[in-house]
């Protein structure tokens, strides 16, 4: 039988003690590539005339998660490793978790169709749907992107074995099925545990300083912001979502 999983508040509280542990380590890596890459989106590329800067951009951000994902494996695990060997530990990880990607960007369509519909036919400016109609097109785009949501909590896994194995993305994706089974609903829980922790003690504050910073004029402050949230977010996810993913081993 499968060990239970943690609450989310106590995934929180361990997630937060690695991560302030090895702050340093973390936004290093992160504050690499992230803020140049956010620079360079904000100000310098403009994406529907520049695709190619634009899959530069989307590359380096893989590298960095490669990056990360190796270095809260080695964490975890109560080993050091630099930024240095973070990168170049990921470098071997990024052809296989680009396909992963791939995967997953297949695994979100059914989501990204469901909130389209809604978006289109909802939130439209001007629709003119009945309460009735409203909610029959509620009910369609979740069963449309709710299969979405399930396959994205039972695949979304893999990027840590492949951090930890030589799996290629498909067999990859069939382990982390095999351990997802049965655990979509408090998966789901854990999963939203951490974003509601990104909202309160990120995005809300980030939110309340964009404003002031579009109320002041001063613009600084809302590309500080940003980077800001590039280097802490990114990290304290990674390391949430592998203490996850080492309870579903067990």
């Amino acid at each position: 039988m499968s060990k239970a999983l943690s609450s989310p508040w106590a995934l929180v509280k361990a997630s937060w003690a690695l991560s302030r542990k090895h702050a340093k380590t973390l936004i290093s890596i992160s504050a690499l590539v992230g803020i140049p890459a956010t620079f360079v989106t904000n100000y310098i590329i403009d994406p529907s005339v520049d695709s190619s800067l634009s899959a530069y951009v989307a590359f380096a951000q893989i590298a960095l998660n490669a990056a990360l994902i190796v270095a809260v494996i080695q964490l975890a695990k109560g080993k050091q490793i630099g930024v240095k060997q973070a990168y170049y530990q990921g470098s071997a990880l990024l052809v296989r978790l680009v396909l992963f990607s791939f995967l997953m960007l297949l695994y979100a369509v059914p989501l990204m169709l469901g909130l389209l519909l809604l978006s289109l036919s909802v939130f439209t400016a001007g629709s003119t749907l009945s309460p009735v109609e409203t909610a029959v097109v509620g009910l369609v785009s979740a069963a449309i992107g709710v299969p979405g949501v399930v396959l994205l909590l039972k695949g979304m896994w893999g990027a840590f074995i492949i951090g930890e194995t030589e799996d290629g993305p498909i067999q990859a994706l069939k382990r982390s099925h095999a351990i997802t089974k049965g655990k979509v609903r408090r998966l789901l829980v854990r999963v939203l545990g951490l974003v509601g922790v990104i909202l309160v003690a990120v995005v809300v504050p980030a939110g309340i300083l964009l404003v002031l910073a579009a109320v002041t004029g001063f613009e600084i402050i809302g590309s500080l912001v940003q980077f800001a949230v590039v280097i802490t977010v990114l990290p304290y996810a990674t390391v949430y979502l592998h203490r996850l993913y080492t309870e579903l081993k067990k």
